[in-house]
């Protein structure tokens, strides 16, 4: 089974504030315990939204969005990936080279509106798109994800872990897949989310990795 844990944004990461060192040590060590285990894949922080773009379309006009993401109240901050298999490829020696995250941005119930054709059309063509990033060089990882009817949340608050399962009825958005690649600058991540198959139905967030206080 393939399992990928999103972490929410907070003020304090979309404010870029530093995180404790307490709490560095802490998460640090849980990714060395992932990776001993053998079931982590990829894990990464995002910097905050101001810094990121959203990619919108309507019909064949294109809309690019700065950050920060005001209206959203739920984003993206990090993300674990794991217990299977991922699109990957070697490492690329242009040291200028970033890394971006495309966050697939799907409004929720979008896909109870496709008959099981167009939902597999559509796959197809997403899994095309993956191939071609692959073999131009960009492409570390892509993974869809499940709807969030299969998800759910946890929290721990003073010593409790509070899980509240799927689906998450007031989210007007979910995130429905992911593409980590590898970029010369942030226009030519902007230009390939423009190519993404899904941009005429859902919003192409991008997102550059790094620590969120930077």
């Amino acid at each position: 089974m393939k399992v990928m844990v999103l972490v929410k944004a907070t003020k304090d990461s979309e404010a870029g504030v530093m995180p404790t060192q307490a709490l560095l040590a802490e998460m640090g060590k849980f990714n060395e315990d992932l990776v001993k285990a053998g079931v982590m894949l990829a894990g990464e922080g995002l910097r905050p939204s101001s810094q990121g773009k959203r990619v919108q379309f309507s019909g064949r006009n294109r809309t690019v969005i700065d950050g920060p993401f005001a209206e959203t109240k739920e984003l993206v901050a990090g993300f674990w990936a794991g217990l299977g298999h991922t699109l990957r490829h070697g490492s690329i020696s242009n040291e200028a080279a970033m890394s971006y995250m495309l966050l697939i941005v799907e409004p929720a119930g979008i896909r109870r509106t496709r008959t099981e054709a167009e939902g597999r059309a559509l796959y197809d063509s997403m899994m095309s798109f993956s191939e071609t990033l692959k073999a131009r060089g960009l492409l570390t990882l892509s993974q869809s994800l499940k709807d969030d009817s299969r998800g759910a949340r946890v929290k721990v608050r003073g010593g409790t872990t509070n899980v509240v399962d799927g689906p998450f009825a007031e989210a007007k958005e979910m995130v429905g897949g992911i593409f980590l690649l590898t970029c010369e600058t942030r226009e030519q991540a902007i230009a390939i989310a423009a190519e993404c198959p899904v941009a005429h139905s859902a919003t192409i967030e991008v997102r550059e990795l790094g620590p969120c206080f930077e």
